[in-house]
């Protein structure tokens, strides 16, 4: 057993190993303001040079990694893109939880979307709405009005092209009947 074990086991400061410690912590009350007092000196001496410094070289590294293809994290070769592949999904996974975590804020405040529709406001921008009964304010509902414009222009276009090309987009064999299909045409009736 080491000596700093012992001091855990026996509950005493590391530092003065005299009186017990702080809820949680390796040393005592005393001890922690003392050593608080120091941090907060030597950081007002040398820590905003420091910290740049270190962030700079940081910053180097990681490009360096980039550049040679290692993970930016360890030093195996990168394969899914600045990481390898034990890092990529290391890094999934906390950003599949840190959007968890957003969205669950989001729900505990309330849902905007609901509270904009009960008051009335746009849906997309909580402006006012133009017209009331209807969610949308001026500048979405022309938006809106373009992008149906648009999408029936396409609708239209894609019709046009099933005409000229319809042999080589069969229907499914389950759809296939007699009544949509002739001899590899499209039935112009639909």
């Amino acid at each position: 057993m080491t000596d700093n074990e012992w001091l855990t086991m026996m509950g005493l400061c590391h530092k003065c190993r005299k009186q017990k410690v702080a809820p949680n912590k390796k040393f005592c009350f005393d001890c922690l303001d003392k050593k608080r007092e120091e941090n907060a000196k030597w950081y007002a001496e040398h820590g905003l040079q420091w910290s740049r410094q270190y962030q700079e070289r940081r910053n180097e590294i990681r490009r360096e990694k980039i550049e040679n293809g290692t993970c930016i994290m360890c030093r195996k070769p990168a394969t899914h893109g600045k990481y390898c592949y034990e890092h990529s999904i290391y890094m999934k996974r906390k950003n599949m939880m840190i959007a968890y975590e957003k969205k669950m804020k989001r729900h505990e405040k309330g849902l905007l979307k609901d509270k904009w529709r009960r008051e009335g406001l746009c849906l997309w921008c909580g402006e006012k709405a133009a017209v009331e009964g209807i969610n949308v304010c001026e500048r979405h509902s022309k938006i809106f009005s373009m992008a149906g414009k648009k999408g029936k222009a396409v609708a239209t276009s894609q019709q046009k092209y099933k005409k000229i090309v319809p042999a080589q987009f069969p229907l499914p064999a389950a759809e296939c009947t007699e009544t949509n299909r002739q001899g590899g045409r499209w039935n112009d009736e639909d």
